[in-house]
């Protein structure tokens, strides 16, 4: 945000190390990116033409780029791995289809925090007929359609805001 205001140059530096660092301390960061680019696309609205908010949300996407490859290519050579939820335990198909069920555990545990764990107990969806699949998309269409209904910027953002951040955590499903 102090980029944006000041348009110097040490904030994005800063800002570029800060996300590095964090990808150090925790994968979840990885995040980061999306959301930035998410709020200088749709966001952030003071500059009116849709064109120009794009572009500058590509420029910042891609020079975080450069501290993620980075950080990407220490895990290689730590890891041998390239990617989060590579080398999985599980298939892949199942790892999708646990998708639904464990955000929605997220929204229950973010409203009842009842159970919480730094170990979310979730077993895999075998098939797209079982109710732990359908119910928990069903509810997620009807969630999105009323976010969608409340046209509020604010609304949108949060629902984005927790995707985003859990998108780290669900890619890494299959390896467990």
């Amino acid at each position: 945000l102090r980029y944006r205001k000041t348009k110097q140059k040490q904030n994005l530096v800063l800002t570029l190390l800060a996300y590095f660092l964090a990808l150090l301390c925790k994968e979840t960061a990885l995040a980061f990116p999306l959301i930035l680019v998410y709020c200088e696309a749709f966001y952030f609205g003071e500059v009116a033409n849709i064109k120009r908010r794009v572009q500058r949300a590509i420029v910042l996407g891609l020079l975080l780029l450069l501290p993620t490859a980075a950080y990407f290519s220490m895990r290689s050579d730590v890891m041998g791995l390239s990617l989060p939820g590579a080398g999985g335990r599980m298939p892949l198909g199942p790892a999708l289809m646990t998708i639904p069920i464990a955000l929605v555990k997220y929204l229950r545990l973010m409203v009842v925090p009842w159970g919480h764990s730094y170990q979310h107990l979730t077993y895999f969806v075998e098939s797209l007929a079982d109710m732990r699949f359908l119910g928990p998309v069903t509810l997620l269409v009807a969630l999105s359609v009323c976010i969608a209904f409340i046209r509020s910027k604010l609304l949108t953002f949060s629902a984005v805001w927790f995707v985003v951040w859990l998108a780290p955590a669900l890619a890494a499903l299959q390896r467990f």
